[in-house]
């Protein structure tokens, strides 16, 4: 009966929500739109039709800062009407957002002015002073603006942090998922199976992201990338990591790993292509794990992780589509990058 009780009413409104969720056949309508503003009327006829507004009139690339809205707007939505483990895994959930947006201040400190900072500044898992934290001078003022999160004790571990930004947002990264870990294993066996295969995928594209990125602005050697990794990954080891990080074959990395992607495995011309390619496989393994967790018994977490993902994937569509928009890719471009 606990369970029911925890789940019974969340579950609904998950359910409700899902419903709301763009369709295939909608994804491959705007991805066939002849240009920005024809794309904007389509996404108008949806729940998105806030977004489409500002398109009208905003510069493209402002709209990603709408789309992180929305997803942070819609979880504290799912926040309200849940209790006991269950709100607290969402409010570490949260902390996901939290993360990104505080690397992406921490990226943006020193070169622009808070007037010019692009994203939210409300409330998303804390009440961080954004303004502030984008005119520290010193990191030691960027601790002090984080005292009393757990971003604090994250940062302090990081050394020479001024001069060695990977590992600030590594640190960053780790203490989420570790909060996260700790959160599921609280959940029950059945909850934290759910669960946890999910965030172990998320961890998987986590790491890839950070092959690309830090191997594309900071130069660093395969050898050293174990420090980036974060640990729990569900299909990718750290083996496995360190192959395609050294731009080993495609093929022999990931044979028999992705069987229920799409991947393609000719080998790429191009390292960072074949992260993209293992990437896209990767989204569409998480789907399917998403859309299964709505299967399972349904006095469990399933239906809110699986909403979680495909909330978390819908938004990543629809960034896609906005750029395919800008830079002029066909339909048939735009749909191969995109996942449903």
């Amino acid at each position: 009966m606990a369970r029911i009780g925890i789940y019974g009413f969340l579950n609904a409104k998950v359910r409700a929500m899902r419903s709301a969720l763009l369709t295939e056949a909608l994804f491959r309508n705007l991805a066939g739109s002849k240009g920005f503003q024809e794309f904007l009327n389509l996404l108008h006829q949806t729940h998105y039709r806030n977004l489409a507004e500002k398109g009208r009139t905003a510069a493209p690339e402002t709209l990603e800062s709408e789309l992180f809205r929305d997803e942070v707007e819609r979880i504290h939505h799912l926040e309200h009407y849940s209790e006991g483990d269950v709100r607290r895994f969402i409010s570490l959930f949260l902390q996901r957002y939290e993360a990104e947006r505080l690397k992406i201040i921490l990226r943006y400190r020193d070169s622009v002015t808070p007037d010019e900072f692009p994203w939210m500044r409300e409330r998303i898992a804390f009440n961080l002073p954004v303004d502030a934290l984008l005119s520290a001078k010193r990191f030691d003022e960027v601790l002090y603006f984080l005292e009393g999160t757990p971003f604090e004790d994250d940062l302090r571990q990081v050394s020479s942090p001024s001069d060695n930004k990977f590992s600030v947002e590594t640190a960053i990264d780790q203490g989420v998922f570790e909060r996260l870990w700790d959160a599921v294993s609280a959940l029950g066996k059945k909850d934290a199976d759910i669960a946890g295969r999910i965030l172990g995928i998320e961890v998987d594209l986590r790491n890839l992201e950070a092959i690309g990125r830090f191997r594309r602005y900071y130069q660093i050697p395969a050898g050293r990338m174990t420090e980036l990794f974060l640990p729990r990954g569900y299909r990718l080891n750290v083996e496995r990591l360190i192959t395609i990080a050294s731009g080993g074959s495609l093929s022999d990395t990931l044979s028999g790993v992705l069987k229920e992607s799409r991947l393609r495995t000719t080998e790429s011309q191009d390292d960072n292509d074949d992260i993209a390619l293992i990437e896209h496989s990767l989204y569409n393994v998480l789907l399917t794990e998403a859309k299964r967790a709505f299967g399972q018994f349904p006095f469990s977490i399933g239906s809110l992780m699986g909403y979680l993902t495909l909330l978390r994937i819908e938004s990543r569509n629809l960034r896609v589509l906005i750029q395919s928009k800008v830079y002029g890719l066909t339909s048939d471009e735009t749909e191969a990058l995109l996942i449903f």
